[in-house]
């Protein structure tokens, strides 16, 4: 047996490397069930798919935001479609937020591996899993941010597809992100113009899948455009604090110089750090901390698939294999350096052994992120929602001082609430949001005082208290007389759901041709 052969006996199943760190992230979201749902983006998903299911299917004004005035119902409804089809299955509305919170990190690198482990090798497949799995901000961005982390994933599957020039499908996948998330589809979209310019061995496929995207989402684009009126520009991103994966960043140094180098289906991994380049100007953290990361993981994956060759690869030894593989996995899944750049201290520190799979241990936990709390608490909300039942109607609406509390509060009690937690779209018209609500819950400031702001409302309102929680002062409005309406749909959920399984078996077909 010549020397070649041994060495490829010896050669790891780097898919089942790749499949156990994927089940380990599974197991450890598992044990991570009471944590979910992290942060606050999933309540308004939650609030459309409620407000679905009430209007009996897809409606263009939105009711149970801005109540009595409602606004435009513009945010690209895929998800809302899927929640609503798993809240119909019996699921209750927590359960879905947190079965989506634990599902869509290990979903994402499964897709990264069968993307990668397909166009290039399991592998370097294996190497890109473990740069991803080593940023707990990615991880945090990927599980909060729902629609984008699904948008981003249908994009890799369309590189996948003009990889086995399937142009069908990767248009059909690429129309599919503008019903998934407004920005990333964009993102998704310069990617593949970009890959297939600098591609030119795929440039056809990508420019017609690029076309077909664009008739594809017609329908969104052009209602997007209609309302465009309504669009405001969301208060910047403070990116105050900036986390650097160290290890990541240096290694993907060599990684998009190897990409330029190898040229063909590698300059994707450039592509994608260019494209979402727009997520730089106005949410740093996200671009370098977040979702913007995974160019920068996956060329840090190449390169390390290049230290590999050289190193294991050139003379192959068993020990060489071990201690690489070793090194590797202590670099990124423990030791992990992470710098930090916080601007409003002026601050550079670095923290060390800062990965998720020590952050999902709360026993080894060093710092708590703010988009790792979780606003919900089932014993301190509940009490809230039973005064609201007890002293509202169904048509009865809700403020509180805390825009995504109040959406939180709406998506418990189902009252429609006079705030809302998307500021992009503004109401139909300007109101006051305090005087059309029947209960107003006032969440109290950390140092216990009682708040100034309330002081000035009760007697300009006449309210009358009703309770007082550990969490909240909530009030009755006795002059209050608005009420919210239910929207008419345009589509009944029978539709919607028909719609969902045709896309799904378009999807299948597409892949199979």
């Amino acid at each position: 047996m010549d020397k070649i052969s041994i060495n490829r006996q010896i050669e790891p199943s780097w898919d089942t490397y790749s499949i156990t760190v994927i089940s380990v992230f599974v197991f450890l979201g598992i044990l991570q069930w009471s944590f979910f749902p992290r942060f606050i983006d999933i309540y308004y998903h939650l609030s459309v798919m409620l407000g679905l299911d009430q209007s009996g299917g897809f409606f263009t004004k939105e009711f149970l935001e801005y109540a009595p005035v409602g606004r435009p119902h513009i945010y690209p409804p895929l998800l809302h479609i899927f929640m609503l089809l798993l809240y119909k299955l019996g699921l209750s509305k927590i359960f879905i937020a947190r079965l989506l919170g634990l599902a869509i990190y290990p979903l994402t690198l499964t897709v990264i591996w069968q993307v990668l482990r397909n166009v290039f090798s399991p592998r370097l497949a294996f190497f890109a899993i473990l740069s991803c799995a080593s940023a707990y901000s990615f991880y945090l961005a990927v599980g909060n941010l729902l629609p984008f982390s699904a948008a981003l994933v249908l994009a890799l599957l369309v590189f996948l597809c003009i990889e086995k020039n399937k142009a069908f499908a990767a248009g059909l996948l690429l129309g599919l992100t503008f019903y998934t998330h407004a920005l990333m589809s964009w993102m998704a979209l310069l990617c593949i113009l970009l890959y297939g310019t600098f591609n030119y061995m795929k440039r056809r496929q990508s420019f017609k899948a690029c076309l077909f995207a664009v008739i594809t989402a017609l329908p969104m684009l052009l209602y997007q455009y209609y309302s465009r009126m309504y669009f405001k520009l969301a208060p910047p991103n403070p990116n105050t604090i900036l986390e650097i994966n160290v290890f990541v960043y240096l290694l993907s140094i060599a990684g998009i110089a190897a990409a330029f180098r190898k040229k063909g289906s590698s300059y994707f991994f450039i592509c994608l750090i260019v494209a979402m380049l727009a997520l730089a100007f106005t949410h740093k953290t996200r671009y370098l901390s977040g979702h913007g990361l995974i160019g920068f993981a996956l060329a840090s994956g190449l390169a390390i698939d290049n230290l590999y060759q050289r190193i294991v690869l050139r003379r192959f030894e068993l020990k060489k294999l071990l201690v690489f593989m070793l090194a590797l996995l202590f670099a990124l899944l423990v030791f992990n350096p992470t710098l930090y750049i916080d601007k409003s201290r002026r601050e550079i520190f670095i923290r060390l052994f800062n990965p998720p799979l020590v952050n999902l241990m709360p026993k080894y936990k060093q710092y708590v992120y703010l988009n790792d709390i979780s606003i919900y608490h089932r014993q301190f909300m509940d009490d809230i929602v039973r005064v609201i039942e007890r002293n509202t109607a169904k048509d009865d609406i809700i403020y509180s001082n805390l825009n995504y509390q109040a959406g939180l509060l709406s998506v418990l009690s189902e009252r429609a609430t006079s705030q809302a937690m998307m500021p992009e779209v503004r109401p139909y018209r300007d109101f006051d949001p305090v005087g059309a609500a029947k209960v107003i819950i006032w969440f109290k400031d950390p140092d216990g005082a009682f708040p100034q702001q309330l002081s000035g409302l009760v007697p300009r309102y006449k309210l009358a208290k009703l309770e007082e929680t550990d969490l909240a002062y909530i009030y009755a409005n006795p002059s209050a007389s608005a009420k919210s309406k239910v929207s008419r749909n345009i589509l009944p959920t029978s539709a919607l759901f028909f719609i969902l399984l045709f896309i799904a078996g378009l999807v299948i077909y597409a892949l199979k041709r």
